[in-house]
């Protein structure tokens, strides 16, 4: 009896020894996996990040304002309004470009908080009812890129900060795929899929061209072409992407993998 006695006090301790252990490992694993700010970032829409500074739009109530987050962590608020789509950030840290309902630009000066604004009638080379898209900046900062959007129909816009001029390329003569382009904010070119006809819901086979265009002289070089299945709406994606100014990096649509393709010396023209 005293033995059957003992065995059992022991087996409780065992227990409890076991509950303790799982339990201290569960919140150490839960600490590390959710931490505050982990459940504070589901507030936070959208970010960019430069070199020194990430910044977000973190959303409150109906509305959103845009912080500017340090490496140490301190936070600043710069911005709020209503309806913000996106931003884009200067590398040098001085200029946030902030898209207002894909309808207008806030051109925000970080440093003396001035605001600038720029109309979707200043920015587009058609007036169809665009959709404004932020694209990027060159690295030197100089320029913020852009484009204006309507179904496979697109525009675009670069705005010199220093003298604010606002050039507008204008619409291309085939359909762009725009869930699948990439434009490099150095050179002015631009990498996408393009089609003589717009994709339709019902399966179909189409002409599909993937190209590089030089949007300051209109010169375009053909990579490659083929015909491609339409399932729902949709096509293969290339997802082109610069590695630097004069390489791209593109999926080949036979799945054999990542390819690079090379700019010819002669095709980027520096403005």
């Amino acid at each position: 009896m005293k033995y059957k006695f003992t065995l059992l006090i022991s087996l409780i301790f065992v227990l409890i020894a076991g509950f303790l252990f799982v339990s201290k490992s569960f919140l150490k694993l839960s600490s590390e996996t959710y931490t505050p700010a982990d459940f504070s970032m589901a507030e936070n829409r959208l970010k960019d990040q430069t070199a020194k500074n990430t910044y977000i739009i973190r959303n409150i109530g109906s509305s959103q304002e845009v912080w500017q987050v340090s490496q140490t962590g301190e936070e600043i608020k710069l911005f709020s309004g209503n309806q913000i789509y996106s931003i884009k950030v200067s590398p040098d840290d001085h200029y946030l470009a902030i898209d207002i309902n894909g309808q207008d630009i806030k051109l925000f000066n970080i440093s003396s908080k001035e605001i600038t604004s720029i109309s979707r009638e200043q920015l587009t080379a058609s007036d169809s009812g665009e959709a404004v898209e932020l694209l990027g900046w060159s690295a030197d900062s100089n320029d913020l890129w852009g484009g204006t959007f309507f179904g496979y129909n697109a525009d675009f816009f670069r705005m010199n900060i220093a003298s604010n001029k606002i050039d507008k390329f204008g619409l291309f003569k085939n359909y762009i795929n725009i869930s699948d382009y990439a434009l490099n904010p150095n050179t002015g070119i631009f990498a996408a899929v393009v089609f003589s006809q717009g994709p339709s819901i019902s399966d179909q086979e189409i002409d599909v061209k993937f190209i590089v265009r030089n949007l300051f002289t209109d010169r375009e070089i053909l990579i490659t072409e083929d015909k491609m299945q339409i399932i729902d709406g949709f096509i293969e994606k290339f997802e082109p992407k610069w590695l630097d100014d004069e390489t791209l990096e593109y999926s080949s649509p036979d799945g054999s993998g990542r390819k690079v393709y090379d700019l010819p010396n002669n095709f980027i023209l520096n403005n």
